[in-house]
């Protein structure tokens, strides 16, 4: 587990480029997020823990989503955003979450920039949701999701123009949007620097 988790951490983005990072040093009008991606150990296979957000939410209801959220002006750096969100949306203690890395930063279509940190989580780790924000907590294959070969490119109109998407169906659940972006970039980081 520990060698795949060093060579992973490899294909990863360093987690003291990602706290070095400085906000101001993105010139355009974008608002920063970070979105934490966390990876559990469980019987050694490797899962991702992710949420489906809540239908009475202004955006993206009822999706399945990453824990994070927009940078606040108290956060020291895009971890700690990452972290403070998880903490507030499914209760995952910080002693809890171990940053390996990061993914590409992600620019969605409503000016957010959206830094994914990579995470491993104690087994151990209890979880407990932010009703308002998050209707439901569970876990999926790790080596599905990332199979590039299982990502399905799809299009719609959106506010007047044709959007190219991802789409990831997974143990009767439809991972799509963001989420489904993110994951692809880094199983393109994955593979690029050596993942199989």
């Amino acid at each position: 587990m520990n060698e795949w988790v060093t060579q992973f951490q490899k294909q990863l983005l360093s987690v003291d480029a990602i706290k070095a990072e400085n906000v101001a040093r993105v010139s355009e009008p974008l608002m920063r997020a970070a979105v934490l991606v966390p990876l559990v150990w469980r019987q050694n296979s490797l899962k991702v823990i992710l949420t489906k957000r809540t239908m009475h939410l202004p955006t993206h209801a009822g999706e399945i989503a990453f824990p994070g959220g927009k940078m606040d002006a108290s956060d020291s750096d895009l971890i700690h955003t990452a972290l403070r969100e998880t903490f507030e949306e499914i209760g995952l203690e910080t002693t809890h979450i171990a940053p390996i890395g990061a993914g590409d930063n992600y620019r969605t279509g409503t000016n957010f920039l959206i830094t994914p940190i990579v995470a491993m989580i104690d087994s151990n780790a209890k979880f407990v949701k932010n009703n308002n924000e998050v209707a439901e907590i569970f876990e999926l294959d790790f080596e599905h999701l990332f199979d590039m070969r299982n990502h399905q490119s799809r299009s719609a109109m959106w506010q007047g123009q044709l959007r190219q998407y991802y789409v990831i169906e997974s143990e009767g659940r439809e991972v799509w949007g963001v989420t489904a972006a993110i994951i692809n970039s880094i199983s393109l980081r994955m593979s690029q620097y050596g993942g199989d």
